[in-house]
């Protein structure tokens, strides 16, 4: 897998808060956890992770139940998201020039 088509620490992205329904604003990861589970947003610290572990939810089965998992980043304004409020800098001006 390219080096690019990872979320990397440090890497610029747009960040949509309120769930998606705000306006995109550039930020900078500041952390990133993998297999975070969505109620308690607490993952497993990475330096990275593939672009397509970042936007999307697995279903994992643990011994109390199905539970939901997905990528947490934390962002320099502030502000966390899952993985589905973030992309990368370059694909949105793909997208949107």
């Amino acid at each position: 897998m390219k080096e690019a088509e990872y979320l990397h620490l440090g890497d610029p992205v747009w960040w949509k808060g309120e769930w998606g329904a705000e306006e995109a604003v550039m930020a900078e990861v500041e952390s990133i956890e993998k297999d975070a589970d969505i109620m308690t947003n607490s993952g497993i610290p990475v330096p990275k992770l593939p672009w397509r572990k970042v936007r999307r939810y697995e279903t994992v089965k643990c011994p109390t139940g199905t539970e939901l998992e997905a990528a947490l980043v934390n962002l320099t304004n502030g502000h966390w998201a899952y993985g589905e409020q973030i992309y990368p800098v370059k694909m949105w001006q793909k997208v949107y020039e």
